[in-house]
């Protein structure tokens, strides 16, 4: 069983965040933080698997969590789960090695989407001692998921590219 640790200050969002994770059985939330800097100071002894994590907590936002994390030399995953969506942060927690990254308000099935990517990078990382084929370092590395079918990946690149030019065009007026 996977030990989470649900990291957000927000009382309801966190009973979400449980019960979605919880709604796996191969899931068990062993605890809940208001703060990084208070889960930090937990996080030797109790041994996560997964870290559901909020960007903006008190004391400490959700970049500085992950470089003190980093620092202690502990390295479980992460799912961010925040309202935090300005493209610095997204890009600083993806550049720390952020499993993936929901954006409040989300929806079940996305959230599962994330939690089926820990399970998968898990079960590719957990095949036994040794070596890794390319194509197990493929599917971490860009997290290989099916297109919609009729979608290319030129077409979803086009749109990742569009997306941005709107919003950089949004920041400059």
């Amino acid at each position: 069983m996977y030990q989470v640790i649900i990291i957000e200050d927000d009382p309801m969002v966190a009973a979400i965040d449980k019960q979605y994770v919880e709604a796996d059985s191969q899931f068990r939330v062993v605890r809940t933080f208001k703060s990084g800097g208070e889960a930090l100071a937990h996080l030797p002894e109790l041994k996560a698997d997964l870290i559901i994590l909020d960007y903006y907590t008190p004391g400490m936002n959700g970049t500085e969590f992950v470089d003190q994390l980093h620092t202690l030399g502990e390295s479980p995953f992460i799912i961010a789960v925040t309202s935090a969506n300005d493209t610095h942060i997204v890009q600083g927690l993806l550049a720390r090695g952020v499993l993936d990254y929901l954006v409040k308000p989300f929806q079940f099935p996305r959230f599962r989407q994330a939690l089926d990517r820990f399970l998968q990078a898990r079960r590719l990382l957990e095949q036994g001692p040794g070596s890794m084929d390319q194509s197990a370092i493929d599917q971490l590395v860009h997290h290989r998921e099916a297109l919609p079918p009729g979608t290319s990946k030129c077409l979803m690149a086009l749109l990742a590219i569009s997306i941005l030019t709107m919003n950089s065009r949004r920041k400059l007026k």
